[in-house]
């Protein structure tokens, strides 16, 4: 079985109902995903709901790579900078700009709902989930400026 996380809020424009939609469609596939957000209405056996925890039972639970499927710009995302943090690799909406721009390598982006779904079809097939290195781009912000 290949797990996954989505961490953050359930917004629209965090793209939370897209990935569970997909996570829903492929449950003949072994993927699982876990949900690290307010309820979610997901009736999935592939899907699981963890609700609001700590960070460090965030991190506990036995996953390779946090999906990022935002739509609205992210100026500052804590759950990639979290995933690098711990190791995790990343699955990233290629159609946000910002999102991507804090990302140098490493990460597998996609482009567009079928591209999700090809990304996640290539790791139920593959036994292993190889974790790539993520190299963020070191960008100076206003909090360092200070």
């Amino acid at each position: 079985m290949n797990r996954f996380a989505y961490i953050g809020r359930n917004d629209h424009g965090k793209g939370l109902a897209i990935l569970t939609s997909a996570f829903r469609n492929l449950a003949a596939f072994p993927l699982e995903l876990h949900v690290f957000s307010e309820s979610i209405d997901v009736e999935s056996p592939n899907v699981i709901w963890h609700g609001w925890v700590d960070r460090e039972q965030i991190w506990s639970v036995d996953f390779n790579y946090v999906c990022l499927p935002m739509t609205a710009p992210e100026t500052y995302c804590f759950a990639l900078h979290e995933a690098v943090k711990h190791g995790k690799g990343l699955i990233v909406n290629g159609e946000n700009e910002s999102l991507i721009s804090q990302i140098s390598s490493g990460a597998h982006i996609y482009h567009g709902h079928d591209a999700l779904r090809d990304v996640l079809i290539h790791f139920a097939v593959n036994k292993t989930l190889d974790v790539q290195e993520i190299i963020l781009n070191r960008k100076r912000s206003i909090w360092t400026r200070i």
